[in-house]
């Protein structure tokens, strides 16, 4: 039997409890580019951000997909009902990332030589899947200060441990790979201890498992393409860059991206990561109510938009500022990679309300469908806009991807759980971020430009509370509280 959906300030407390998640990664990611943007170049930076690509993408090979199957299938359910079965998970990870391996290495043999391949990034791509797949365990069962605890540790270990390699000799990317290994790999062995799975290493019991494994594997299959047209994304971006320009051309990039990313990461990932157990809730119990699923995802996208408006006019009109800072001069030129990262973050971020509906009616295929048409979308744009426009045309082509997927995954959802367009905050959000654009341009890399931000986000914050926009949080599963 599912859980009862929380209380609506029970989702503004997870929500304030994923929140260091967020921030503390964020902050290790920003000062990772800053001290190695700095020592190691932007050529290496840009090693490294495919080597973080190919981890990626084999993670999701390996066994990240299953994380979506445990988010869909187990919100609200007991863990111990399934710890035999995340065994067998577990266990077929180094298989999957061994043939990941194989292939890879037959690419280079053939002749691809963009696609790096050592064993730490085979041992990653393991570790990495664990790590995501414990995470999705943590998340389903809303074990929210667990999870933020756990990435917070890490992020900062990892940067630590990164620092102490560095000033051990490894001057090259080397020091950021093997970090990752070492506390990540920590961190999995950690986790596998404190979720209790070796208390059911002896253990035959799973709940109805024919039935659990056939709902995984039909869910999370087209999970998987879904997922790893998401990681693709970025890395064709970073081979585009490769082929056209160079590898420090994709340092440039890379840096100004997850700057980017992570400032809007900073709202849109805690709340989503409260929200999805709640609507995956909905979606569980056994009398759905289709019109309460619709009319929940509607105030939470509306609400979701207003409040990354306000990021990114805190981010925006002080982006060559933060460049300049953060990155340095070697960087500095990549700084509206920097804004419409912000910007297509949160056309991102709008369009996994959008698809929320597709999830509720177990439609993965259909997510899927809509992921690669917005890869299409992306890659095509980037491969034109890098020619006409150098380095930020890869960025183009990926707003560009994520117009498309929310803009396909709004039309092919069932009108029953589809969220209403809020046309009134796209219009806003778009207006904010070419007056922010703007402003970032004709101040350049002043500091007046972090004063004037800051002042423009508190003031746009303000009308917000004053409007009741926050407080209609509260509202959220009203219908439910009981």
């Amino acid at each position: 039997m599912p859980a009862p959906a929380p209380r609506s300030r029970s989702i503004i407390k997870i929500a304030a409890q994923y929140l260091p998640s967020v921030i503390v990664p964020a902050a290790a990611n920003i000062l990772i580019v800053a001290i190695f943007g700095r020592r190691l170049g932007p050529s290496e930076m840009g090693q490294y951000y495919l080597a973080l690509s190919i981890v990626g993408i084999g993670s999701i090979l390996a066994g990240g997909w299953l994380q979506q199957s445990i988010l869909r299938y187990e919100s609200g359910r007991s863990l111990e009902a399934h710890q035999r079965l995340h065994l067998k998970f577990f266990a077929g990870v180094p298989a999957l990332a061994m043939l990941f391996a194989t292939v890879v290495y037959v690419l280079k043999a053939m002749g691809v030589t963009a696609v790096p391949l050592t064993w730490v990034i085979v041992l990653l791509v393991v570790s990495e899947a664990w790590y995501r797949l414990a995470l999705g365990v943590l998340q389903s069962q809303s074990r929210s200060l667990t999870y933020s605890t756990t990435t917070s540790l890490f992020s900062l270990l990892r940067l630590a441990t990164a620092i102490a390699l560095y000033e051990a000799g490894h001057h090259d990317v080397r020091c950021l790979l093997y970090a990752w290994l070492i506390v990540q790999g920590t961190t999995c062995v950690t986790l596998f201890f404190a979720l209790g799975y070796h208390r059911s290493l002896g253990s035959r019991e799973v709940a109805r498992p024919e039935k659990t494994i056939r709902d995984y594997v039909a869910y999370g299959l087209p999970m998987l393409g879904f997922m790893l047209l998401t990681e693709l994304r970025p890395f064709t971006d970073r081979l585009v860059l490769l082929e056209l320009l160079d590898s420090a051309s994709v340092g440039v990039h890379g840096s100004n991206y997850a700057i980017g990313t992570n400032s809007i990461g900073l709202l849109a990932t805690p709340l989503m990561l409260a929200v999805h157990p709640y609507l995956m809730g909905l979606a569980n119990s056994e009398n759905f109510d289709a019109r309460e699923f619709r009319e929940q995802t509607s105030k939470l996208s509306d609400l979701y938009l207003k409040l990354s408006t306000a990021i990114l006019v805190a981010a925006v009109p002080s982006s060559h500022f933060v460049s300049w800072l953060v990155l340095g001069p070697s960087f500095e030129i990549g700084y509206p990679i920097f804004a419409l990262s912000c910007f297509g973050s949160v056309i991102g971020g709008l369009a996994i309300y959008f698809a929320k509906g597709l999830e509720a009616r177990d439609r993965s295929g259909s997510l899927l469908r809509c992921n690669i048409a917005a890869y299409v979308i992306a890659a095509v744009s980037a491969l034109i806009c890098v020619k006409l426009f150098g380095v930020v045309g890869a960025s183009l082509g990926y707003v560009a991807g994520f117009v498309g997927y929310a803009g396909i995954a709004w039309a092919v959802t069932d009108k029953e759980v589809r969220p209403s367009l809020p046309i009134g905050p796209l219009c806003a959000l778009a207006s904010m971020f070419g007056i922010s654009l703007f402003v970032a341009t004709l101040v350049g890399a002043s500091p007046l430009a972090l004063v004037a931000s800051t002042v423009a986000a508190l003031a746009f914050m303000a009308v917000l509370f004053v409007r009741g926009d926050v407080a209609r949080l509260r509202s959220i599963a009203g219908a439910r509280a009981g």
